[in-house]
């Protein structure tokens, strides 16, 4: 894994192209329910935490072993004689600016069992002491590049405005902590996100075989694109919806989400995750967002079921559901059969059967090649051990499974026809594929001479595929640098070297009886010298 990133990182933007008749177009978001508005960056600061505060330590609770925030990261049984006792205990840390979020993230693995606690100062006082969870089972599979660039972190904490934050850390024997810091991520407000919940909803596509409901956007609530980076694409289809929750605060209004789903971008991206790991998510007053980028009517390739992201998409709940929110479950159930029954539906299934997926491999997870039956709508505890999505959610799930079923065009489901990227209410003319590259940019990324770039693509139609990857440096022609094959599902992943001076690369995937020639938008990259 690799060392703390800066908290203030910004990454690059993702570019989705097509091959229509030959020609590069972008591939359009369909039917959304808002319009967009002005990206808002939630800003990320991080403060190391080290040492025991002997005052602090006084109103810092002892961890309870068989606590659960939403998620089961009690580990295994403890041996005796391993008993938890504090690393790290800070006094209050003040903020220069209020933040919404808030989580601890190491630069190495932190010793097994490890328990960390947090508390916030909001308007009214000091919260209560919160666990958050430390293997919390949410990330990418083993086979890709983003699990490699992910963070050692905890599960992140969504807070009311809040302006001073304290940690405790407690380890075995209170065995050594890898260095450690807190972060808090800037709460943002919108005058534009009173408007993102009223928007009406779409116009259902007319080659859904199941009607797409309201989804709003990431323009919609004001998602910055640069901060994504080098997600890996498609996968093969989304056979499977899992649910999950967010484990964090119910208390928030219906203004206040796409502040919350800020926050939980600005968080994952500043600790590695190549964007927000969830497809989808759904607030407790029924509203769907736009979760990952790439187009929700597509296969994109989820971050957030360890193990088996490659075959489903993910849809988490804005809120805890380890107990039931004030206004209970109603809106979240039925909105989350709503998207399941739309999303199963556009590959011909129903929302009651079953499908066998193979894991990617997952630490603590099922093992690499391992065939696992899930049904169509499943629970994340069903992939991992954890208790996400909280107790008063999964047992929803047998009637959340029911009223998706009901949702769908009768029993029989038929699937949709790709959309055009042209026109996404007309099917694909004969003899057009779409090809998706993701992180390609004209954005310029900058590290030391002799780093690597880690990137990702994927193509259609899903098949193995030549790519050649380019490289050009000023006044001198286009060099090969790599050629690669991408996998049986058209999925491929490379590295690029940082050089000194300015380097300009590109792909290209040369035609096939099947599909166009394509070339990608060009990225240069800086490699510079560390003083």
């Amino acid at each position: 894994m690799a060392a703390f990133p800066p908290s203030s990182r910004i990454m690059a933007g993702s570019v989705t192209i097509g091959i229509v008749a030959g020609a590069l177009v972008a591939l359009p978001a369909v039917s959304f329910s808002s319009s967009a508005q002005d990206p808002i960056k939630a800003n990320v600061a991080g403060t190391p935490i080290a040492g025991v505060s002997k005052q602090a330590k006084k109103d810092a609770p002892k961890p309870d072993p068989d606590a659960h925030d939403g998620h089961d990261h009690s580990g295994p049984d403890r041996e005796a004689g391993n008993e938890l006792k504090p690393a790290v205990v800070t006094d209050p840390i003040q903020t220069d600016t209020s933040f919404g979020l808030v989580g601890v993230a190491f630069d190495a693995a932190p010793p097994s069992q490890t328990a960390v606690q947090v508390r916030v100062k909001e308007s009214g006082g000091w919260s209560d002491w919160e666990d958050l969870a430390v293997n919390f089972g949410h990330g990418p599979d083993q086979d890709t590049a983003e699990f490699e660039q992910v963070q050692h972190t905890t599960e992140p904490l969504l807070t009311g405005p809040s302006d001073a934050v304290q940690v405790r850390v407690d380890t075995p024997n209170g065995e050594e902590l890898p260095a450690a810091e807190v972060q808090t991520v800037e709460a943002t407000e919108s005058e534009a996100d009173a408007d993102v919940a009223s928007q009406g909803g779409p116009a259902a596509q007319a080659n859904a075989a199941t009607p797409q409901p309201a989804i709003i956007s990431r323009a919609g609530w004001g998602a910055d694109e640069s901060l994504r980076n080098g997600c890996p694409g498609l996968t093969d289809a989304a056979k499977i919806g899992f649910v999950h929750h967010t484990a964090s605060t119910s208390n928030y209004t219906e203004l206040g989400a796409p502040s919350q789903l800020r926050s939980i971008y600005s968080w994952t991206t500043s600790n590695g995750y190549c964007d927000m790991p969830y497809n989808f998510f759904v607030d407790q007053y029924g509203n769907i967002y736009e979760g990952r980028g790439g187009g929700v009517h597509l296969p994109v390739r989820s971050g957030a079921t360890a193990s088996f992201n490659s075959g489903s998409f993910s849809v988490a709940a804005l809120g805890n559901y380890s107990v039931a929110p004030g206004n209970g479950v109603g809106k979240t159930k039925n909105a989350i059969a709503k998207l399941a029954a739309w999303k199963l539906a556009l590959t011909g299934r129903s929302a009651t059967g079953t499908e066998a997926l193979t894991a990617g491999g997952y630490p603590g997870g099922a093992a690499r090649g391992t065939v696992q039956t899930f049904n169509r709508i499943s629970g994340h505890r069903d992939a991992i051990s954890t208790s996400c999505p909280g107790d008063a959610l999964y047992p929803e799930l047998a009637s959340i499974r029911a009223n998706a079923a009901k949702k769908q065009s009768g029993t029989g489901v038929s699937p949709a026809p790709a959309p055009d990227p042209e026109n996404p209410t007309t099917p694909v003319a004969a003899g057009r594929y779409a090809s998706s590259v993701t992180d390609w940019s004209k954005k310029e990324r900058w590290r030391a001479k002799g780093k690597f770039y880690n990137s990702s693509f994927a193509v259609n139609p899903r098949e193995a595929r030549t790519a050649v990857i380019k490289r050009k440096r000023s006044g001198k022609p286009w060099k090969v640098d790599n050629t690669l094959t991408t996998d049986a599902n058209g999925y491929a992943t490379f590295s690029l070297k940082f050089r000194k001076g300015k380097t300009y690369y590109r792909i290209t995937v040369p035609k096939t009886a099947k599909a166009k020639f394509t070339r990608n938008s060009k990225i240069l990259l800086t490699g510079r010298t560390p003083k």
